[in-house]
């Protein structure tokens, strides 16, 4: 159909292709504009001010790539496998555990439904409110301790 319309295949691939190539650039950009901004204000929290912008997003990226670097040499994809266990994984749980059991068992359930009537303008159901209170913390900590029980080397 598209040979029809006189559209080459090559040029109907460029036109699909490259807007999520594009759309990857900008997310990679927003990325690396997120970490700059936090060290900007981090030092400047220490009373260091004189880093350029420029000099701070060369460092950046540079250190990521000296980090990424030994990800495609002879034994990265163990290496990776080995930061995404334990960095991803692992700790991922355990913050999900302490957020969920600051949130509802710290701050309370029955006030964090009070927030999001006060953000909706409608309450949330009661069944909501329950899990909250005796179901997700435990869910989540049970979730992560098999995980660590059924690690193998």
């Amino acid at each position: 159909m598209l040979l029809l319309l006189g559209v080459d295949s090559q040029v109907y691939k460029y036109c699909v292709n490259s807007p999520k190539f594009l759309f990857k650039k900008i997310s990679q950009f927003a990325t690396v504009e997120v970490v700059v901004t936090s060290f900007k204000d981090l030092l400047h929290s220490y009373g260091v001010s004189f880093l350029r912008h420029e000099f701070l997003v060369l460092l950046i990226c540079t250190s990521a790539f000296l980090l990424g670097l030994p990800l495609v040499f002879n034994g990265g994809v163990f290496l990776f496998q080995l930061v995404d266990y334990y960095a991803a994984a692992l700790s991922l749980m355990a913050i999900a555990f302490c957020e969920a059991a600051a949130a509802l068992w710290g701050y309370g359930a029955k006030r964090l439904a009070a927030n999001a009537m006060d953000m909706t303008g409608r309450a949330p159901p009661r069944v909501l409110v329950l899990c909250w209170r005796f179901l997700s913390p435990p869910v989540v900590l049970a979730i992560w301790a098999c995980d660590i029980f059924s690690y193998q080397v």
